[in-house]
């Protein structure tokens, strides 16, 4: 299968982002642990880069915390570079971030690394040179080369079904949905959550490069205290997920909660699914994937073959006892 025969349509929806759990009790379970990974993602990408696994990073800083962060990161020998002012996100992990008015709360979009590095990847950033902006980032060559050919070129604002189309562990169940699998490093069907083990988009969810860069990036999360999160990561990563597009909305589905998004526009559905290995204990049953269907129960379990039982037997000792 080419990795472009999605047909698309020439819109485009503004940038949003939703979550919506099964359950309150999968909430209670499941954010307070996504919270935590995502808060030490940072710090783990930062570590990557002052250990020289990477020559630089992005990041969206609050105004009010950019002097702080500045310094900081200048007793690590990191430099701060703000690039653009970003409009306000929240927590929610778009697709694009856009440009903020004057009249607009806004972040810093700035990026991190060495002074050499800094310099740089700014004049590849003023240049618009994406090739060197993504070879400064970390992309992996055969990552930065999709990135260029499906991102730059054919303006892809999700590149899920190209990358899931490029994948060699994969079957097609027919044009429009292709089943993926390899290991959870590569898997980024959650990153509107943040909730992913690489900053960059792989080329394919089987990439070798991308699962290497991965496993060293969790090792320095390790050695910095992050086990718990880590361990949170990699068991989502692995459960069940769908994702599916259709008219420029993106529905991204696990058994605890479902993320809606901003994705490319098409007049037919498409979908990828990730079968995992995991499934939660909080997660709901259902009939359709990626939910686990309810285990059927013997006719000897059923509630009415109970009550029945009951019944004869309830009528059994009453004769018993005129007898």
């Amino acid at each position: 299968m080419n990795t472009l025969t999605m047909q698309r349509l020439p819109f485009r929806l503004h940038d949003f982002t939703r979550y919506a759990w099964v359950s309150d009790h999968a909430k209670d379970a499941w954010q307070p642990r996504i919270h935590r990974i995502t808060a030490c993602r940072h710090e783990i990408e930062r570590r990557a880069v002052a250990a020289g696994l990477q020559p630089c990073m992005l990041q969206v800083v609050p105004p009010e915390q950019l002097t702080a962060q500045t310094h900081d990161l200048a007793q690590h020998d990191l430099v701060v570079l703000p690039l653009d002012r970003v409009r306000s996100q929240g927590t929610a992990y778009h697709t694009v971030l856009t440009g903020a008015k004057p009249a607009e709360p806004f972040h810093w979009r700035v990026v991190i690394g060495s002074t050499q590095n800094v310099e740089e990847f700014k004049a590849a950033w003023d240049a618009n040179d994406q090739r060197r902006v993504r070879t400064l980032l970390g992309y992996p060559a055969c990552c930065r080369d999709f990135f260029e050919e499906v991102w730059v070129k054919e303006k892809f604002i999700d590149t899920t079904w190209p990358m899931a189309c490029n994948t060699q562990a994969k079957k097609e169940i027919d044009s429009h949905i292709v089943e993926v699998d390899g290991p959870v490093q590569a898997n980024v069907l959650l990153r509107w959550l943040g909730v992913r083990a690489v900053s960059h988009l792989p080329c394919r969810f089987d990439c070798p490069a991308t699962i290497e860069q991965a496993n060293r990036s969790l090792a320095v999360a390790r050695d910095a205290g992050y086990a718990e999160e880590i361990s949170w990561l990699l068991e989502i990563l692995d459960w069940p997920t769908e994702w599916s597009v259709l008219h420029g909305i993106a529905e991204i589905k696990t058994p605890v909660l479902k993320i809606m998004t901003v994705s490319d526009a098409t007049a037919q559905k498409y979908v990828v699914r990730r079968k995992g290995h995991i499934y939660p204990q909080e997660g709901i049953h259902g009939l359709a994937f990626p939910y686990r269907q309810p285990a059927r129960l013997r006719i000897t379990d059923s509630r009415s073959f109970q009550r029945g039982l009951a019944h004869s037997m309830k009528h059994h000792e009453k004769d018993q006892k005129l007898n």
